[in-house]
Order: C-alpha cells, then sequence, then structure tokens
C-alpha cells in the first residue's frame, strides 16, 4: 500500500506516516533493537545448523537440512494465514498457545538420566549430597 498525494502520483517510501519518525517514540532505542534482532538472528541460525549437523549421520544431513528450511517456509506462511485469519497479533497469541503444551512436554527432560556421584579425582572439592 503506498501513499498518494494530492497530485495523484505515489509518494516516496520514506514519506510514507509509517516511515515518519514523529510515529517512533525513540528511535535509538528502535535501532539497537532492530540490531540486537538481526544479531540474534544470526547467533540463533549458527546455533542451529551447528548442532544439526554434529547431531546427524553425515547420510542425512542434506536432508536434515532441506526438512528444516520447509519447516521454516511452512512456519511463515503459517504465520501469514494466521495473521490474515486473526489480526497482526494472532501469530504471537498463536505462538503461545503451542508454546504451553510444548513446554510441560520438556519437564521430563529435566530429570537426569545419569545419577550425580561425587568425583573421585583428588583435584574437586565440591562435595555431592545425594
Amino acid at each position: 500500500m503506498t501513499t498518494v498525494e494530492a497530485s495523484g502520483v505515489p509518494a516516496p517510501a520514506w514519506r510514507h506516516p509509517a516511515v515518519q519518525h514523529r510515529h517512533v517514540r525513540h528511535l535509538a532505542a528502535l535501532i539497537v533493537g532492530m540490531a540486537l534482532l538481526g544479531a540474534m538472528g544470526l547467533v540463533w541460525n549458527v546455533n542451529q545448523v551447528t548442532l544439526m549437523q554434529q547431531r546427524s549421520a553425515p547420510s542425512t544431513v542434506g536432508r536434515i537440512a532441506a526438512a528444516f528450511r520447509t519447516a521454516s517456509t511452512s512456519r511463515a506462511l503459517l504465520g501469514g494465514a494466521v495473521a490474515q485469519a486473526y489480526g497482526p497479533n494472532g501469530p504471537a497469541l498463536f505462538t503461545a498457545v503451542l508454546f504451553t503444551p510444548a513446554g510441560t512436554a520438556l519437564i521430563p527432560a529435566l530429570k537426569p538420566d545419569v545419577p550425580v556421584v561425587e568425583p573421585d579425582d583428588g583435584a574437586t572439592t565440591a562435595h555431592v549430597t545425594p
């Protein structure tokens, strides 16, 4: 959607009301936040790909990488559909609804699968109480 000036000519993007500075309360905070968001996206991507490559069999890395990309595209399409149906806050609310059962499903993973024992290496000074 473009803003049309009185002459009937579309206005440049920088003159669009959503882009103008008067709608941003703290421009510096916006710039810092967007930079952090971009940097954390890179960190997430590097960690995700590294873990995927380390935990996958070498013969299946390509297939798993393709599945990750397909899932990313599917999430984007689903988010767009939810936003279209429920408005701009819909994807965030939908995600919150999905994270609740996902978080409770991870509770059993908090139990250690290896018994905690006191090390007998002579260098550790901490004492473990069962």
